[in-house]
């Protein structure tokens, strides 16, 4: 026994280390051996002659006790014992052999609905009880996880829901940020343990710690819950929304109905592809390092990383790779849990083996978490690791054309509209390379597929994106609800590549692109055409608000705004100077500025100002077509009307002039 801790044997536990205090509510927590029993047991020792009101202290733990007596819930820890000691008074609870959600970490959304279902399941019992039972501080320090995702409820600060007035407890009075706005002024209902959830749910898929959340709430109680859109289901959303309504009667009934709106949703994002963490369990407090026992963590070490490896393996279709990485954790996690604890050398520096396993654990876990990583060092070992489950599907000018679900009529329409969109480039534009300069166009109609590959790459996009492995040829990567303006946006980092090899500044291979994608269309014919018209609707006076407001040549330098670059590039396709400055910015090392006052003959200064010029007068009078690309067969009726009508037009015009 620690001759720190005091002795509870008379009352027969034989303490073993403090797991937690309450220095303004005086307990302590311990973990404690049962002598009689020989197990575990936690022990929460109320310290009331510390505190200033110790019979209040004493009355409502007394209240608790008799509550917890009530209680039968295998996920509520039971009730086994109290009495009486010298500073106060001993409550004896069953131990559970789980960690706090505070310390689970990052969830998958899928182990996300597993813990609300569970914690659910809790508050409708609670709720069943006559009359109903309030636990009034649901947070992640109250919630005990399990290595099969069950959760528990500790810490029960109850109070007895009815006309009479919510009773008090010796343990908690709700914890900041957590507590419905309602339970502030003691009127508390059947929904106010669902705020607390909905709250502890919202801040576990951010991974935001109990000090975090008030900063979250506005004066209303309320959260913003946009930011969860790109990692759980819009369905989920809505159902956390009405869980976390600042007024109670918005919020579901009981916890009943919100288990029953909770238990049919889906919780993945639209075409999302979730990372599964594993859950590796924990020793038992009596597990000794035995040869016997090395050998089972070792084994399950090597499943418990094979299978995540595995599983990377085929979501990011690598399956081959998969296998290494998986070996490599398993082996990694295998030396760390079989290390002895006691094997500690100088400076309490652990065991070679467990430092070994620390570095193979954290190299294989840091390839799985960032691919990237991988293609930055295939250079070294010359293989192809990336093997796409998608078809060749047909090759043209400079490029080939993959498809993981190939449609002939639609294949060959993008085979043309490459090809066709490689020719008006070089008429109009520049020579965008050697036709040996090719690239291959990986087009999606599977999102599971784009995602994958966007997961393999590191990338976080949901339209399309280009890279240039450092092994193999450059790759366009696109997801068919993109369009085609996000492909020839690609398409043209890829002609730029090809015809300036030494490169030039991100904000004219950023502008070029833009310009592009933005100033293309199509004629009644549906061939690619450049125009004067322009997607971005350059009469809206906040955007010229906006430009007017931006320094050119800083905002140049950094290489930021879009919609300056847009502007920019279509102000020297005016004065035919597109083309010259891309020429002249070739293999340039710095921002570019010196050479566009080169070109110009103009300083910076002189340039802004004929720029901001043109922007409130010319680029006013250019006709607009309100979009630059067709996507699918409905589309295109519809916006073939209008373009018909402003191609008539434009005839009309130069017959007048």
């Amino acid at each position: 026994m620690n001759v720190n801790l005091p002795n509870f044997s008379e009352y027969g536990y034989e303490l073993i280390k403090v797991m937690g205090r309450n220095r303004q509510g005086g307990r302590i927590t311990y973990l404690a051996q049962d002598i009689n029993r020989q197990c575990p047991v936690i022990i929460k020792h109320f310290q009331f002659m510390n505190q200033a009101n110790p019979w209040w202290g004493l009355e409502t733990l007394e209240k608790e006790i008799e509550l917890l007596q009530q209680l039968n819930h295998e996920r509520i820890p039971h009730y086994l014992n109290s009495f009486n000691c010298p500073e106060g008074m001993g409550l004896v609870l069953e131990y559970i052999e789980a960690d706090s959600l505070s310390k689970i970490g990052h969830l998958n959304p899928t182990q996300i609905k597993t813990i609300a279902i569970s914690l659910l399941e809790i508050l409708v019992y609670l709720q069943q009880q006559i009359p109903p039972i309030i636990h009034r501080d649901i947070k992640p320090d109250n919630i005990l996880i399990d290595d099969q995702f069950n959760a528990y409820l500790i810490d029960l600060g109850f109070g007895r829901v009815g006309i009479e007035e919510v009773s008090g407890s010796s343990t908690v009075k709700g914890t900041l940020g957590f507590m419905p706005p309602e339970q502030l002024s003691g009127k508390l209902t059947k929904s106010s343990d669902l705020y607390s959830l909905g709250v502890t749910l919202f801040g576990q898929i951010k991974g935001l710690s109990a000090i975090e959340m008030p900063k979250y709430l506005d004066h209303r109680g309320s959260l913003d819950l946009s930011s969860l859109e790109t990692q759980v289901s819009e369905e989920f959303i809505a159902w956390l929304s009405q869980m976390i309504e600042p007024n109670p009667s918005d919020r579901f009934l009981d916890a009943a109905t919100a288990l029953q709106k909770l238990l049919p949703q889906g919780m993945l994002p639209p075409a999302s592809v979730t990372k599964l963490p594993q859950k590796t369990a924990k020793p038992a407090l009596s597990q000794l390092a035995t040869p016997v026992n090395r050998s089972k963590t070792m084994i399950l070490s090597g499943i418990v990383g094979l299978t995540v490896g595995i599983s990377w393996g085929w979501i990011h279709q690598a399956v081959g790779l998969g296998w290494i990485l998986g070996l490599v954790l398993g082996s990694g996690l295998g030396l760390i849990f079989t290390s002895r604890r006691s094997s500690i050398g100088f400076l309490g520096i652990p065991s070679l083996s467990c430092l070994l396993g620390v570095i193979l654990t954290a190299l294989a876990t840091g390839l799985i978490i960032n691919p990237a990583l991988i293609i930055n060092g295939s250079q070294y070992s010359r293989v192809d690791l990336w093997k796409p489950r998608d078809y060749k599907v047909a090759e043209g000018i400079g490029f080939t054309l993959y498809s993981d679900r190939p449609n002939n009529q639609e294949d060959q329409r993008l085979r043309e509209f490459l090809n066709q969109f490689r020719a008006e480039v070089n008429r109009y534009l520049f020579d965008p390379g050697a036709k040996s300069c090719s690239t291959e166009v990986h087009f999606f109609r599977e999102d599971k597929n784009y995602y994958a590959a966007a997961n393999y790459f590191g990338l976080n996009t949901d339209y399309g994106f280009l890279i240039r492995p450092l092994v193999r040829r450059p790759l366009v990567i696109m997801r068919e609800d993109s369009g085609l303006g996000t492909l020839t946006h690609q398409m043209m980092y890829h002609y730029l590549g090809c015809s300036y090899p030494e490169g030039i500044p991100g904000w004219a291979a950023q502008g070029a692109a833009s310009f592009v994608e933005k100033f293309l269309a199509l004629e009644d014919d549906e061939y690619v055409n450049f125009s004067w018209g322009y997607r971005s609707n350059w009469r809206d006076f906040e955007l010229r608000k906006r430009l007017n407001s931006i320094d050119l040549k800083t905002a140049l330098i950094e290489g930021r705004d879009q919609s300056l670059f847009r502007s920019l590039f279509l102000f020297l396709h005016h004065q035919q100077k597109l083309v010259p400055l891309l020429n002249r910015l070739h293999g340039a090392k710095t921002d570019g500025v010196l050479q566009l006052e080169t070109l110009l003959g103009k300083p910076i200064a002189e340039i802004e100002k004929q720029w901001r010029t043109w922007i409130n007068t010319e680029a006013l009078n250019l006709p607009m077509v309100q979009a630059s690309f067709l996507s699918s067969p409905g589309e295109t009726e519809e916006v073939k009307k209008y373009l018909r009508i402003y191609w008539t037009w434009e005839r009309q015009k130069k017959k007048c002039g």
